[in-house]
This record gives structure tokens, sequence and C-alpha cells, in this order.
């Protein structure tokens, strides 16, 4: 890990424990803490620290936090104080939010959309919204992250909606398909082991069976199979396919 992370890494947690008032907060924050960085060693990536929210200690409060904004644009803004209801929309202002972000991914408004979406699921975490509509967020911000090639913002993205799917199986419609494409992300950065652990619990039908295939043809440098794999496998996975031959290509 790079100096300069660690050291944010450092500071991030210093102000999520400089927060808490009691031990049930600190003990919360501890959990949260220990599960990020869990997921960064298990998807060997790295985070940005100064962008990512302190843990919400507002779950341990009677009275949740509701948003007051009417604004279906905001950009992202890392929070060092106490969030104002204010400054955050709510769920329908947030349902606004995502038609106008589907309207500019349209027109590859790359940059825009990331930030936009930041700011969205800012606002879901910040008033622990646990959904349907959550689950479509994560699940929109995942495909622009690979469209974009945008994949520290993927790991991210990946890691909250497994956990969404693990919690809510009501919600899992699209688990297949975003599954799919972390077989693929996997297999791009390497991650043998985690790998053989998504394997292990994973079917071989639909688009995640042409991925897994495609997964099993690299590991075993089978090229002309990887080929003919590659041609059956449709957008955004198409991406992360392109970049692994591409890498396959320069080894």
């Amino acid at each position: 890990m790079k100096q300069e992370n660690s050291e944010e890494m450092a500071e991030y947690i210093d102000r999520a424990y400089k927060q808490c008032t009691t031990e049930q907060e600190r003990d919360y924050v501890e959990k949260k803490i220990t599960k990020i960085l869990k997921t960064l060693a298990k998807n060997k990536t790295t985070l940005n620290w100064k962008a990512l929210p302190l843990p919400l200690l507002r779950k341990h409060k009677a009275t949740p936090l509701v948003g007051r904004s009417t604004k279906t644009e905001k950009s992202y803004f890392r929070l060092t104080t106490e969030p104002d209801p204010k400054d955050i929309r709510p769920l329908p202002v947030l349902k606004l939010a995502m038609k106008n972000i589907e309207k500019h991914r349209k027109k590859k408004n790359y940059n825009y959309v990331l930030d936009q979406l930041r700011a969205v699921r800012q606002d879901i975490t910040l008033q622990n919204i646990e959904n349907a509509f959550a689950v479509y967020v994560y699940e929109t911000n995942i495909r622009v992250a690979i469209e974009c090639d945008e994949l520290d913002q993927y790991a991210q993205c990946y890691s909250c909606l497994e956990s969404f799917y693990s919690s809510f199986p009501q919600y899992t419609q699209n688990k297949e398909e975003f599954v799919s494409y972390h077989l693929l992300y996997l297999a791009l950065i390497h991650n043998t082991a985690e790998l053989n652990r998504v394997f292990r619990k994973t079917t071989r039908a639909g688009p995640l069976g042409k991925a897994a295939e495609f997964v099993v043809a690299t590991l075993q440098a089978n090229t002309n199979r990887q080929a003919k794999l590659a041609l059956q496998i449709e957008n955004p996975a198409k991406y992360l396919v392109a970049k692994i031959m591409t890498a396959e290509r320069e080894i």
C-alpha cells in the first residue's frame, strides 16, 4: 500500500472514532472499518479514503435522518460535520435525480454521471435507505463504472451491492448479471483465491455461464475458446472482456 494511501486510511479511521461518544458507537465503527478492510484485501484494490463517508452513527439514534433538499442535481461533497437535512435529498427527489442521470448516461457524459451517482449514494447512505431503489442505484453505478473504466469505484459499489444481496434476497433479480461482472473483474486483477470462492457458489447458466466459461478459458490460456466466447458476451461485460484480452496480449 502506498504511503499516501496509508496516511489517508489512518486519518479516516481517526476521524471515524473521534465521532464516537459511546462504546456502542465504537463497536459499530470497528465492525464497519473491519468489513471495509476485509473487502479491500479480498479484492486486492485500494480506496479513496478522503471521499469515503464516515460510518453513520445515526443508525443508533431513535429518529432517522430524512432529507429536505429538492435539488435533482447535486455534486458529491465530502462530509466533515454532522449532515444537515436541508442538504440531503429524500427518496422521491433521489428518484428524479436518477432519471436525470440516466439521460446524461445515454449521452455518455460519464464524469458528470459518476459525480452525480456518488452524491446519490451518499444521500442513500446518510438516510439508511435499504430498498429496491438503493439496489438499482448501486447496480447502475456498477454498469457505468465498467463502461468508463473506473474500476476503483466498481469495487466500492460491488462490495455494497453484495451486502444488499446478502441481506435482502427479495432484491436479487439481477444478481447473476453482477456476479458475471465480478468474475471478469477478479480475472482481470488476477485474484485467483476469490475467483475460486465465487466459482463454488456460481451456476453456469445464462450470461453468468458465458462469463464463467470465458474466465476458465483465460485461466487455461485457451485463446481460441476465449476469442469465441468474447463474441457472445454483451455490454457492459464486454468492456471487461476487452481489458482482459488486451492485458493477455501485453504479457
